[in-house]
C-alpha cells in the first residue's frame, strides 16, 4: 500500500502508484514528476467561482460534446508524469478514454489564491501552455478582488496571448465557445462582491 505523509511525497512514485493512492486517500494530490503533491482546501470564495463557472459553462455547452470537470478530476498533461487537478477544465467528450483521468482540455481555468499565485502564474502556465496541445483558454482568476488573466490562442499553432480583465461589467471573449463569460457571473456571491452592492 502506498501513503503520503505530507504535502510533498518523501521517495518519487511512479503515476500508477499515484492512482492506486487516490482510490483509497480522502485527500486528493496532484501527480508531478514522481511526487505527490497535496491540494489545499479551498475558500468559500474561491468554491462559489469555481461553482459559478461551472453552471455557466454546463449550461452554454452541448452536453454530448463537452464534460465540464471540477477539481479532483486529473487532467493529464505530461504522460506518466505529470497530472494536475485544475479547478475547472472543459474537456471535449470524445476525447475521454479512463474513468479517473481526462486528455485534450481546451479550457482550463484555475482560482489562485496568495499561496498558489506563483504554481498558477508561471508553473501550471508554462507547464500547461507548453503541453497542452488541445487548449485553447487558461484563465486564472483571482478570488479576493476582480482579476482574471485569459491566455488564449485560436488552434494549436498559434501563440498565446493574454489579457487581464478586471471589472465586474468585464465580458471574457471565448471565441472558441462563441460566448463571453462575464465577470460578474465568476463573482456572482463573492465577499467583494457583496460589500460593492
Amino acid at each position: 500500500m502506498v501513503e503520503a505523509k505530507s504535502a510533498t511525497a518523501t521517495r518519487p512514485y511512479t503515476a500508477e502508484e499515484c492512482f492506486e493512492l487516490e482510490k483509497r486517500s480522502e485527500e486528493r494530490h496532484e501527480f508531478v514528476y514522481g511526487n505527490l503533491e497535496l491540494m489545499p482546501g479551498e475558500s468559500l470564495d474561491a468554491n462559489r467561482i469555481g461553482q459559478n463557472c461551472e453552471v455557466f459553462f454546463l449550461s452554454l455547452l452541448d452536453g454530448d460534446k463537452y464534460d465540464v470537470f471540477r477539481l479532483s478530476i486529473r487532467h493529464c498533461v505530461i504522460e506518466g508524469k505529470l497530472y494536475r487537478c485544475p479547478d475547472l477544465g472543459v474537456v471535449p467528450t470524445a476525447t475521454i478514454r479512463h474513468t479517473h483521468e481526462v486528455k485534450g482540455a481546451e479550457l482550463i481555468i484555475e482560482v489562485a489564491s496568495e499561496d498558489s499565485y506563483n504554481r498558477d502564474h508561471k508553473t501550471k502556465l508554462k507547464e500547461y501552455t507548453e503541453h497542452f496541445p488541445t487548449l485553447r483558454y487558461y484563465l486564472i482568476v483571482g478570488q479576493n478582488e476582480p482579476s482574471v488573466a485569459v491566455y488564449s490562442r485560436q488552434n494549436a499553432n498559434e501563440k498565446w496571448s493574454c489579457e487581464t480583465f478586471s471589472h465586474l461589467e468585464d465580458e471574457i471573449p471565448l471565441d472558441c465557445f462563441q460566448a463571453r463569460l462575464p465577470l460578474r457571473i465568476i463573482y456572482k456571491k463573492n465577499h467583494f462582491w457583496r460589500s460593492q452592492s
